[in-house]
């Protein structure tokens, strides 16, 4: 992946909400508590990070530097 490459808001917006509902997908159908608890858990991280994006931070260059783990976090 080149690091050139940034993403607009509303595609960090998709890709959250995708994951939310993924984990939250994986976590009902668990039938362990401890594992569907952990995926509840990320689900919920990915939410908080994305929350913390507003749509003016995505074109400050600082914050695109600071996004650099919430983009690990959801594998972009």
């Amino acid at each position: 992946m080149s690091a050139d490459k940034t993403y607009t808001y509303d595609e960090i917006t998709a890709v959250a909400k995708q994951i939310v509902t993924d984990e939250l997908a994986r976590a009902q159908k668990e039938p362990d508590a401890g594992p569907a608890g952990n995926l509840r858990g990320y689900a919920a991280g990915a939410w908080l990070l994305w929350q913390t994006v507003t749509r003016d931070e995505v074109n400050d260059d600082q914050r695109r530097e600071d996004a650099g783990v919430f983009k690990k976090l959801l594998g972009l």
